[in-house]
Formats: C-alpha cells, sequence, structure tokens
C-alpha cells in the first residue's frame, strides 16, 4: 500500500486519494488510506467520504447541509474540497443515504 505520511495541505490529501496514495492532513482531520487490493478510501476525522476503486473511479459521498447529511462544519469543508477536485475527474457523487445503503460505505479501519 503506498504511503506519504508527511502532513499535508487538504488539497494535497485529496490529490493523493485521487492518486491511491495514503496520506494525511498536519492536524489528522483528512486522511487517504489506501489498501492493497488497490481501494483508497478518504476520511473527515473517522466519517468515511470517499472511496477509489482499483480502476481508478471517485465516488464520493455528500456530507453536506442541503443533503441533510451534515456532520460539522469540517467535513462539509472536506467534501466540498473534494467534489472540486474529483469532479474534475469524473466522479460521482452520491446522496449520503445512498452511500450509506452502498458497499463502498461499510469498510472502517479504525
Amino acid at each position: 500500500m503506498p504511503a506519504d505520511f508527511t502532513p499535508r495541505t487538504n488539497d494535497d490529501v485529496i490529490a493523493k486519494w485521487m492518486n491511491g496514495v495514503s496520506a494525511r492532513n498536519h492536524n489528522r482531520t483528512l486522511k487517504s488510506v489506501a489498501w492493497d487490493d488497490g481501494y483508497a478510501d478518504l476520511y473527515s476525522y473517522e466519517l468515511k467520504i470517499g472511496s477509489r476503486t482499483p480502476t481508478g473511479s471517485l465516488i464520493l459521498a455528500d456530507y453536506t447541509a442541503p443533503t441533510g447529511g451534515f456532520h460539522s462544519m469540517t467535513t462539509s469543508q472536506h467534501v466540498n474540497l473534494a467534489k472540486v477536485h474529483a469532479c474534475r475527474e469524473g466522479a460521482l457523487v452520491m446522496h449520503p443515504l445512498v452511500w450509506e445503503a452502498s458497499a463502498l460505505s461499510d469498510e472502517v479501519p479504525f
């Protein structure tokens, strides 16, 4: 599993996640966790907000107030920043209820 444990900016953590590399920001509120099977997951605090499949597909959970999935201001900022970057690459953004019903939301490494 590729890893980069140097503290990164939020933009850099998202870029690493999009490329399937583990990374974290300076205060560990945003993390990318890359797995040996080719998946990489994006976490805001301990909440999984995104997944990258082995084929490079990017899927995000829209945990923001307009969807009714609000968790915190910081998580909303992480989600919105990820949407800006990942949607440029054709990411799929799921409503939180759809995300939670999908198999992608199940894995929690903590």
